[in-house]
């Protein structure tokens, strides 16, 4: 399984959001993910909200209390992990 990151966004700025994933090429859909690509990479996103399932109520009030009402998006990509680990301000 590919790595994979959960963006919280306000409902206001969902489907800006939405709208600029999906102005990038797509291909074939999988099963879980719509497959997009940038440059040589492909990418996978999933608008549904079945991956609030997998969180705490806490994590999911944290997030509540700081951004207010608000949408999930479920990216994959490929050593995601990996990148995001070697950009300075990134956690």
């Amino acid at each position: 399984m590919r790595d994979t990151l959960i963006l919280f966004t306000s409902v206001t700025h969902h489907p800006t959001l939405v709208a600029r994933l999906r102005g990038f090429p797509r291909l074939a859909a999988g099963p879980h993910f719509e497959r997009y690509a940038c440059g040589g990479c492909t990418f996978g996103v999933d608008f549904g909200q079945d991956v609030l399932d997998e969180c705490d109520e806490s994590e999911l009030s944290w997030v509540a209390e700081r951004i207010g009402a608000f949408r999930a998006t479920l990216i994959e990509y490929p050593g995601l992990g990996d990148g995001m680990r070697h950009r300075p301000g990134t956690r």
